[in-house]
């Protein structure tokens, strides 16, 4: 298993990322389309992913227990891998082939389903295994851990490397990852978290303006970026397009978490309000 670590031989300096903190202007004023996913029967939706069709993939709860699911044209269907605990859908791609995470005999492993057949995929010498995006390529990435630390990790071909942003106390994952093979993801240092992006084999950090933490969870093949920051103790969503950061935060939400983007601008995530937590698709109002 290879070690992606490389950003220009070095962590990027403080210039740069002061360079990108100021580069990003926090809009508050852009307004998105919100509309909730819930699963019926659910006490708790997450939607994780969408493809560009508009397929939708995440995890709910029900009577206690946490399933998968994949709504396509107002159609849920239930996904839990064979004899599991619980079931997370977390990726989907063009071709609907789905990743996620499942858990069985108390450890956690990843997931690909394909024509209906589920195949565990675990890192090799992982005690967990967390798929969290796929792209329209097949490459798979997320997040494993060995001895208790975290790793991120891209798996091309059945292959996986690792992903482990340089001077990071720990790379917490990769999230997403495009046609390109560009990756996003979150890197931990003590005190704060960022997001990073990955491209060509050079690092780039990305820290929302003010945030106290940051992580990048998803991109298109536009290079549009999305993830969550927080301020103030309140987690909050951002769209990162042409170096500008615009708030995405679902209306009335006490936090809101945007998890991935498709090609065509729209974003899925998570949002909670008091007693509950929602799955959401925003959408991007056209300037006038």
């Amino acid at each position: 298993m290879t070690t992606l670590s490389r950003a220009a031989d070095s962590a990027p300096s403080a210039a740069m990322v002061l360079l990108l903190l100021l580069g990003g202007v926090n809009s508050a004023n852009a307004q998105f389309t919100f509309t909730t996913i819930d699963v019926p029967g659910s006490t708790a939706t997450d939607a994780w992913a969408i493809n560009n069709s508009g397929q939708v993939v995440g995890s709910f709860v029900a009577e206690g227990v946490t399933l998968g699911f994949a709504l396509k044209q107002g159609e849920y269907t239930v996904l839990r891998f064979p004899e599991s605990t619980s079931t997370v859908a977390t990726g989907v791609n063009d071709s609907k082939a789905i990743v996620g995470t499942y858990v069985a005999g108390g450890f956690t492993h990843g997931f690909l389903l394909v024509n209906g057949v589920y195949t565990t995929i675990d890192v090799p010498g992982a005690s967990f295994t967390m798929p969290r995006g796929i792209s329209n390529t097949g490459a798979i990435v997320g997040e494993y851990r060995v001895n208790g630390v975290s790793h991120g990790f891209v798996r091309i071909a059945g292959e996986f490397s690792t992903i482990d942003y340089p001077g990071a106390s720990f790379t917490n994952y990769a999230s997403g990852i495009d046609s390109q093979g560009r990756i996003v993801g979150r890197y931990d240092l003590p005190g704060s978290n960022h997001g990073f992006l990955l491209s060509d084999g050079e690092f780039t950090s990305l820290q929302h303006p003010s945030a106290t933490s940051s992580a990048a969870l998803g991109i298109n093949n536009r290079g549009q970026i999305i993830g969550g920051y927080t301020v103030g103790g309140v987690r909050h969503g951002y769209l990162y397009d042409d170096g500008v950061y615009t708030t995405l935060d679902a209306p009335g939400a006490t936090f809101t978490t945007p998890r991935k983007i498709n090609n065509h601008g729209h974003v899925v995530g998570v949002y909670g309000i008091p007693g509950a937590t929602r799955g959401f698709v925003a959408i991007l109002a056209p300037n006038d």
